[in-house]
């Protein structure tokens, strides 16, 4: 099983999104996303969305996520999949790995972790950590592009990072 990189997306300036698109479906995908900033792009709150062709942002997705190890949050018929928690303070440095099984007759499971969220700075604090599995339900066909993006309708700051890899 060798993996390739079906794509990678680093802003050159401040968006809302980080899109891969146009990419060979694969089977087993792996995404990373590194999203950097300062107190003046705080706010963000992530989700994502799959598509074929076009990013699907009908009521097709459902998730379920837990907040450093809170109460599990449920969301289903909703039009993305929440992906990372909403910053209040601090800076927006995060890192989230995922997994896709994007097999083309099966709704498309997902699983994710941020792992690194540096929402309050030292030694003495630790950053938010969010663990959560989704779906995507279509049945039809697998997804050729990813989109994450910002679901407070502000910015994800130059050099964040988005890169997505496949198997077959």
């Amino acid at each position: 099983m060798a993996w390739a990189k079906l794509g990678t997306t680093t802003l050159a300036s401040p968006t809302s999104s980080l899109d891969i698109t146009g990419t060979t479906p694969a089977k087993f995908n792996t995404m990373m996303l590194h999203t950097t900033g300062s107190q003046a792009s705080v706010g963000t709150s992530g989700a994502f969305r799959l598509g074929n062709g076009s990013f699907d942002s009908g009521s097709n997705y459902a998730s379920r996520e837990s907040i450093n190890s809170g109460s599990d949050g449920t969301r289903t018929s909703q039009s993305n999949m929440y992906c990372f928690p909403n910053h209040s303070s601090g800076s927006d440095n995060g890192f989230l790995v995922g997994y896709i099984c994007n097999i083309s007759s099966e709704e498309k499971l997902i699983i994710w972790f941020q792992t690194v969220d540096d929402t309050n700075s030292g030694s003495g604090s630790i950053g938010d950590r969010m663990e959560a599995v989704g779906k995507w339900t279509n049945t039809s066909v697998q997804a050729d592009q990813i989109q994450m993006y910002n679901s407070l309708s502000r910015t994800f700051s130059t050099d964040s990072n988005f890169t997505l890899l496949g198997t077959d």
